[in-house]
Formats: C-alpha cells, sequence, structure tokens
C-alpha cells in the first residue's frame, strides 16, 4: 500500500502547483531542480498530497499554479478558480468533491466534511428518487459510478441533450435560433485594408502608391496611340501600364469571431444530424416527436450557413478566448459562454470490461440539502408505514440540470392521521413570510404538524454542509478528532424560532459526529418540543438515521395525545 505524501509543490505537465504560502526563493529553487515534487510535513490547511500516482487537493483550500510554457488561458480556471496571466493562477473548488481535470492534468478533490465513498452514497441515493438530479453540467467536478450498462448515460448524449434545449427553449435569451437573430442583426464587422492590382481602364484615380509601384519597374507596360496624360516615351513610342497598385480600404464580416459563430452553428448540426441518424435507425424507438424536432432543427441550421452572412466567412483557426465581442457582445457572450458550459464536461471512460459513468456532480451543499429532504422523508414515511415512492415532488428542470424547486408547496410530502400520529406535511424550501420581520424565511425543511385543520406546531431542520474540525487531548495522550457543528448556525436556529410563532423547535443537519440540544427550558423533560440544536447526518451512515427515527417518532406522537 502505497504512502500519502503530503508536499508542498508539484511539477507535471508543464504546469507547477504549489501551496500559496510557499515562499518565493523556495519555489524557485524547486523550478530550477530537477525534482517531480517538493515533500513537507502535514499542516491543518494548504497541502498537496499525491498517493497512488494521484494528485489531491482539498476544497476550499486555495492553491497557486504556475504554467511552464505560457500556456493559462482564462477557460482553463472555470469553475475552477481564478486566471491571473498566461503563466499564472489560483485553484479554489468550492463545496464539491470527485475527479477534474486542470490543463489535462487529472486531480482528486476531497473534502474533510466527506469521503468519496459517502459522495457515492449521497449521489445514489438523491438519483434513486429522480433519476439524474445529480447532473449538473456547469460543475467543475464529477465522479466515477458503475452502472448498469444497460442505462449507462454517454457524454455525447447529453451534449446532445444541451444543444437540442438550447434550440428548442421558449426562452428566448436561451435559444440559439434567437441569439443568432441578435447577431445577424448587428454582427461584428472588421475595416480592413487590400491591396491588389486592378486594370488601368477601371481605375478612376492613381495614388501616390501606384506612381512607385510603377517606376520601381514592376508594372507591365503596354502601347498606347492615345492622348492619355499617364504615359511614357520609349523609342519614340508611347506606353501606358496595363495594371495599376490599388489599396482599398473594405467592410468585411470576415473575421475571427463570426468564424467562431460558423465553427458553433457547424458544430451544432453535426451533433443533431448524427443523432437523427441514430434515432431513425432504432427499431423500436418511438419518440417521434424528437425526430421531428430535429428535423425542423436541422432545416434551421443549414439555413442559416447558407443564407445568412455567415455565408462568406472563412473556416476558424482558432477561438478568440479573449475578445470582448465574445465576452460582451450581445448574441456572441451568450454562445460563447454555451459552448464553454458544454466543453467543461467531463470525458467518459470506458474499457470492453467495465463500464464507468462519469457523473457530474451538484454543489455539495445542493446535494446534500436534498439528500436531507429526502432522508428525514424516508424516516417519516417509515414511521407512518407508508411507501415514500408514491409521493410527489416536483422537479425544477433547467437547460443544465434537475433539481427540487425551491418554491412554496413545490414539494412537500403530506401523511394523513391516523389513531396513533397526526397529520403532517414535510416541505422542501417553503416560504414564511412574517409581518413583524422585514424579511421572510425558507428553512430547507419544515416539518409542519396540524391538530385536526389547524397547524399547530412547526419544526425546523436547515441542511448545513459544514463543520468545524476539533482535536482533543484523551486521558492516555491520544488525540480524538471532534466534527463540531459551527456556532454561527445554531443561532440561527434561534432566529427561526423567534420569528416563526409556530416554531417550536429548530435544528440543523449536518455531517459531523455530535448531537446537541439546547432546551429553553432547562426543566424541560427533554423531548425536544422547546429548543434548537444539532442532528448529526453523515450520508452512509446508518446510525444517524436509526438515532434519528424515535427522536421524530416520540415528538409526533406527542401531538396526537
Amino acid at each position: 500500500m502505497e504512502t500519502r505524501l503530503s508536499i508542498n509543490a508539484i511539477k507535471t505537465e508543464n504546469v507547477i502547483i504549489y501551496n500559496e504560502n510557499l515562499e518565493q526563493h523556495v519555489l524557485d529553487d524547486f523550478i530550477n531542480g530537477t525534482s517531480s515534487f517538493l515533500e513537507c510535513s502535514d499542516t491543518s490547511k494548504g497541502n498537496i498530497y499525491f498517493e497512488n500516482n494521484n494528485i489531491i487537493l482539498k476544497e476550499w483550500n486555495k492553491y497557486k499554479v504556475k504554467s511552464l510554457d505560457n500556456s493559462f488561458i482564462f477557460s482553463d480556471f472555470i469553475k475552477k478558480g481564478e486566471f491571473g496571466s498566461k503563466d499564472y493562477g489560483t485553484l479554489l473548488f468550492k463545496n464539491c468533491v470527485g475527479i477534474t481535470f486542470f490543463k489535462k492534468i487529472k486531480l482528486l478533490i476531497e473534502s474533510e466534511k466527506i469521503t468519496s465513498e459517502e459522495m457515492d452514497f449521497l449521489i445514489s441515493t438523491v438519483n434513486s428518487f429522480i433519476i439524474n438530479l445529480s447532473y449538473d453540467f456547469n460543475q467543475s467536478t464529477f465522479s466515477e459510478i458503475e452502472r448498469n450498462k444497460l442505462k449507462k448515460t454517454d457524454l455525447n448524449y447529453h451534449t446532445f441533450l444541451i444543444i437540442h434545449n438550447a434550440l428548442n427553449t421558449k426562452n428566448s435569451s436561451n435559444n440559439i435560433f434567437s441569439i443568432f437573430k441578435l447577431i445577424e442583426n448587428n454582427p461584428n464587422r472588421l475595416m480592413s485594408n487590400v491591396i491588389k492590382y486592378e486594370n488601368i481602364e477601371n481605375v478612376n484615380e492613381i495614388s501616390n502608391e501606384s506612381l512607385v509601384d510603377i517606376f520601381s519597374g514592376s508594372t507591365r507596360l503596354i502601347p498606347c496611340n492615345n492622348n492619355l496624360n499617364l504615359k511614357f516615351k520609349i523609342n519614340e513610342n508611347n506606353y501606358i501600364p496595363k495594371e495599376l497598385l490599388i489599396k482599398e480600404t473594405i467592410d468585411t464580416f470576415d473575421n475571427s469571431e463570426n468564424r467562431f459563430i460558423k465553427f458553433f452553428i457547424e458544430w451544432c448540426l453535426q451533433l443533431i444530424t448524427k443523432f437523427q441518424k441514430f434515432f431513425i435507425n432504432q427499431d423500436n424507438f418511438s419518440n417521434y416527436e424528437l425526430i421531428e424536432e430535429n428535423q425542423e432543427h436541422i432545416g434551421k441550421l443549414k439555413n442559416i450557413l447558407q443564407r445568412s452572412f455567415l455565408k462568406n466567412i472563412g473556416v476558424m483557426n482558432n477561438i478568440p478566448s479573449y475578445s470582448t465581442v465574445l465576452t460582451r457582445k450581445d448574441g456572441y457572450r451568450h454562445i460563447f459562454h454555451l459552448y464553454l458550459g458544454i466543453k467543461s464536461l467531463p470525458k467518459q471512460l470506458s474499457d470492453s470490461t467495465n463500464i464507468e459513468e462519469m457523473i457530474e456532480n451538484k454543489s455539495l451543499d445542493v446535494l446534500y440539502e436534498n439528500y436531507c429532504f429526502f432522508a428525514i422523508s424516508q424516516i417519516i414515511a417509515d414511521i407512518y408505514e407508508e411507501k415514500l415512492n408514491k409521493k410527489k415532488y416536483s422537479i425544477l428542470k433547467s437547460d443544465f440540470s434537475k433539481t427540487l424547486k425551491k418554491q412554496t408547496y413545490s414539494n412537500y410530502f403530506e401523511f394523513k392521521e391516523n389513531k396513533q400520529l397526526p397529520r403532517i406535511r414535510l416541505h422542501y424550501n417553503k416560504n414564511y413570510t412574517v409581518e413583524s420581520y422585514s424579511t421572510s424565511y425558507d428553512p430547507d425543511i419544515s416539518l409542519e404538524i396540524f391538530n385536526g385543520s389547524e397547524l399547530a406546531a412547526i419544526y425546523i431542520f436547515d441542511a448545513k454542509f459544514k463543520i468545524q474540525s476539533i482535536s482533543i487531548e484523551n486521558t492516555n495522550l491520544t488525540e480524538k478528532k471532534i466534527e463540531k457543528y459551527k456556532n454561527t448556525d445554531i443561532d440561527k436556529m434561534h432566529t427561526y424560532r423567534d420569528a416563526l410563532v409556530l416554531a417550536k423547535g429548530a435544528f440543523i443537519l449536518y455531517p459531523g459526529n455530535i448531537n446537541k440540544l439546547f432546551y429553553e427550558n432547562a426543566n424541560s423533560d427533554n423531548d425536544l418540543l422547546y429548543g434548537v440544536g444539532a442532528f448529526k447526518l453523515k450520508p452512509g451512515n446508518n446510525n444517524d438515521l436509526v438515532s434519528l427515527k424515535p427522536i421524530i417518532k416520540k415528538l409526533l406522537i406527542k401531538y396526537k395525545y
């Protein structure tokens, strides 16, 4: 088993990744040296790790990167940090773990809050409720998860879905055809000078450059029998230039920005055409609506290429990433941002014996919110002995992802009253308006308990993907690591209880290892009716779920009797 090395800097693929606190003279010596990494002692923050030929970085830690061949560009750092210059930048990964690539260098992003195994469990749990909920095509990391080969998700297919949605959406600000109309109404122009030879009969004015070219002897002369002012007498014969050198200023659309737009339209056409052929050749493919939409898109894209100003545009040689036209001008910037988002998709890995699907991760705090909602819902469903999969919830779909809607009454599970338990509703992100306060409140999870038709109590559960790591010394002089809640999050629970009249308790759910309850009355019977606190809920830790179930059940039974 290979030992994990803690290092301050590593050199690979003409890129140096190093600790932001590394002194400059040490970095200079490393750059000029022959070593591939600079080993160091492990510290609490900022280390780079090397294990099993993998470079490992920690989320929320800043790392500096230096290019030895001045090849950094802005798009290298999208969702991954901050671009500085061609040879300098900063890597920073927030609320994400998994695999990522920087300049073709594979990096593993780890978190102090969750392991890779727990992350896989988190994704699998959420996906068990909503297929592809964890797909978010603008995130910086992805995970490798083994899937049923029949359910393999192909990266090209997801690229197709993004393009299809962008061609089909009714939202004009995201629709490729609408965006191209903006470009076509005000295309980027380029004024350029063209030097060429023109027949003298077609020239109206002779410039100084033309005269210089004539007297240089490079212009061909022909006999002349008329009285033109511009003529040369050689051996009693008159001659005139056959052609004159002229300089002409032209207004053209053939520039690098428009070449990129043409490239993008051609790329969309090729992708849609490829999948259209695939769908048509499937024996049992029944989504005729998709085939019709594809055919319509193919026709419109061909029309753009054949009849718009793009018809006379040349072939793209490179993408002008620093162009202010692509980054700022209406239409151009929309297409450019869409292209960058698509190109940030992970690469598919597969071989003949095993298929590994690269799943683009959602931001961890969002995934954790979804996980906590479904986890609490499942606990309550078990208490009520109901099937949770028969309940309904609402999904927010965008061009790039699926997630639970954050809107009042969009997502809630209702459980009917029975002999032992009251009628309840479990809401995701319900908004509560309080007249005496200047703001409204929308906790991640709210448990509403009813007495007949009237709301009797509210209990708040807020997902906080945060921990505070503390090392304490045991009696045997060994250190024990405690993953504690953050006090500022407990303070917010006090705010919920004070603002919402019917809120009896407010508790954070976090991936730590300590439960802590603060009761309003020290003489309380510890039934959770009045207080704030923190419950540990770590993905994959079944004990956390088991310990929560009797607490919630006791709470519900108390309101029934």
